[in-house]
C-alpha cells in the first residue's frame, strides 16, 4: 500500500495518497513507517491543510531517522 500511496502522491493526487495512508495504518495499526508517515505529512501540506500537516511533522521529529 505504501508503493501506491508514493504512486497517487507522484500524481499529485495528495489526498488520495492520504486515504491509502489511512487505510495502511487501519490494517496496521502497530506499524511505525516513518517514510510513510513523511509522505503522509507532505500530502497533507500540499493539499492545503497545513495544520494536519505542522503536527504530523512535529509527531516526525520524535523518531524519524532524517538524513
Amino acid at each position: 500500500m505504501l508503493g501506491l500511496a508514493r504512486a497517487r502522491f507522484a500524481l499529485e493526487d495528495y489526498a488520495g495518497a492520504c486515504a491509502t495512508l489511512d487505510r495502511l495504518r487501519a490494517c496496521h495499526p502497530d506499524l511505525s513507517c516513518p517514510e510513510g508517515h513523511l509522505l503522509y505529512a507532505r500530502s497533507k501540506e500540499l493539499e492545503g491543510k497545513a495544520a494536519q500537516a505542522l503536527i504530523e511533522y512535529a509527531a516526525l521529529v520524535g523518531y524519524h531517522p532524517g538524513q
